[in-house]
């Protein structure tokens, strides 16, 4: 599962993964965070860490090579910090020598 650079520091090894497969939509896969790549794969805009964690697959239903969208589950946010980490993500990276 492709995640971005800048969504990397979110995601632990042991947290819940929750995906959905095109080819299933009505069905939920279940697995957790079994490791981080420790390099990136760059794309045309920006450079992505992939995570892995294992599927059950005891119907057989999934495929090689199927496609889906993937949620990991990385804590309890406010609403707040939601609305406002990419603006406080940049002004730190972006202004850290100003900052304490």
């Amino acid at each position: 599962m492709p995640i971005p650079e800048k969504e990397i520091g979110d995601v632990k090894q042991g947290y819940p993964i929750t995906m959905k497969v095109r080819g299933y939509p009505r069905k939920r896969y279940e697995a957790h965070v079994r490791s981080i790549a420790p390099v990136t794969k760059n794309t045309e805009t920006e450079r992505m860490f992939f995570v892995y964690g294992e599927l059950e697959n005891r119907d057989g239903s999934l495929k090689s090579g199927m496609t889906g969208v993937g949620k990991i589950l990385c804590g309890k946010r406010l609403i707040i910090e939601i609305a406002s980490r990419r603006l406080i993500r940049w002004l730190r990276t972006e202004f850290w020598e100003y900052l304490p």
